[in-house]
């Protein structure tokens, strides 16, 4: 039998007819891209290793405080000490903090190199984090030997998706002790052709309110850790980008001790890249790093 003109188009409308319903928080977060184990945008489903991601909103709803406070959620990772109170960090039971663990903070290596090591402990702007890319696995064929374990890219907001202003701070307090008083700002403009940002972070801390007595007798008393330790850190963060040309400086130090020695961190960094597309598929990205520091200077606080 003959089709009218209005069945046709309601059987056309049938065919093309899709369901369409708000994407689930689940989906959110499988569909969410990242680039930490390919350096090409994937989703979490689709990248080639074992990676978590964790977002500004989960570190907010988490009440997080610092980097050791958010590395805890994570599959196989925790938290140890190194010495003169330095922490450092574990995975999946083994000591990973001298050379085994790669940590990015906005594409800048962090790990020293002398031994590899990051300190931990009040170090990091959490407040500033947008999100936290992970590689739960080996990362050596992309990043080199310092990544042995796995990798931990640490994306901030005015080097993402900030396009403003923010500012931001938190304190902590024991009963008898102040634990943190860290504060920072967050600056970017987003443009086509040219876009900019910049962030500062300073941050002072104890590494504890408790007691302590040594082993061997260097301390002959017990001392209040809260009088004699600190983990204070300073991060200037600058980014500028014009077209495929990208360019990123960055400071970061570190001051903490245990009763006898003090020990700092200051280290220096800054890229240039340019990411020259030479066909639909094929993009050449020469760069230039430079890094200068001096990790692990050591005197006596007595």
């Amino acid at each position: 039998a003959p089709v009218c003109a209005q069945e046709a188009t309601e059987l056309d409308s049938l065919l093309n007819l899709s369901a369409f319903t708000e994407e689930s928080e689940l989906q959110k977060k499988l569909n969410q891209s990242t680039k930490v184990a390919s350096g090409k945008a994937l989703g979490t489903r689709e990248t080639p290793g074992i990676v978590s991601v964790v977002t500004s909103d989960e570190i907010l709803k988490s009440g997080a405080r610092d980097i050791t406070d958010i590395l805890r959620l994570v599959p196989g990772f925790e938290i140890m000490q190194d010495v003169q109170f330095v922490t450092g960090v574990g995975f999946r039971g083994s000591w990973a903090n001298e050379g085994k663990v790669l940590f990015l903070l906005d594409g800048h290596q962090v790990n020293d190199l002398l031994y590899q090591t990051v300190p931990l402990i009040n170090n990091f702007p959490v407040d500033a984090i947008d999100k936290i890319e992970i590689i739960r696995g080996p990362g050596s064929a992309i990043y080199g030997g310092s990544a042995e374990y796995a990798v931990i890219n640490i994306i901030t907001k005015q080097a993402s998706s900030l396009n403003g202003i923010g500012v931001y701070g938190i304190g902590g307090f024991h009963q008898s002790a102040t634990g943190r008083t860290n504060g920072g700002f967050m600056a970017s403009q987003r443009g086509e052709k040219f876009s900019w940002d910049l962030g500062g972070f300073r941050s002072k801390g104890i590494v504890s309110d408790q007691p302590y007595t040594d082993l061997y007798g260097d301390v002959p008393d017990a001392v209040d850790l809260a009088k004699v330790t600190h983990a204070n850190s300073t991060n200037i963060n600058l980014g500028i980008k014009a077209g495929g040309l990208s360019l990123r400086g960055m400071y970061n130090g570190y001051d903490t001790n245990d009763p006898i020695y003090r020990t700092t961190y200051d280290n220096f960094s800054a890229d240039v890249k340019y990411d020259w597309k030479a066909t639909d598929k094929l993009v050449i990205t020469p760069q230039f790093g430079y890094y200068n520091q001096i990790p692990w200077s050591y005197d006596s606080i007595a």
